[in-house]
């Protein structure tokens, strides 16, 4: 995730994948970690529509003061909202 400014992009990158230290879960090959992503309030949302064989998630990194974390996210499917899950691709798309 790049940082920006009031001047653009800032120079430092931070680098977030499933297999961070504080990131729930365990990247699998085909997974599409990253595939959409969506700035929410100061935090980022990060799809992985082909997780657990299509099933889809999200998940959610706080912003700080100093830049995104890994600390503190979460990951979420398409269960807890009642939503379809066999198939579901769920975080395919993101709409505000």
């Amino acid at each position: 995730m790049v940082r920006g400014t009031a001047n653009g992009f800032a120079a430092r990158a931070t680098l977030i994948g499933q297999n961070t230290p504080g990131v729930p879960g365990t990247a699998e090959n085909g997974d599409r970690f990253g595939s959409r992503t969506a700035f929410v309030g100061g935090h980022v949302a990060v799809s992985t529509p082909e997780e657990n064989s299509g099933t889809g998630a999200v998940w959610v990194f706080p912003g700080t003061a100093s830049g995104v974390t890994a600390t503190g996210s979460v990951s979420f499917g398409p269960r807890p909202l009642a939503a379809p899950v066999s198939g579901a691709h769920f975080g395919a798309a993101f709409h505000r």
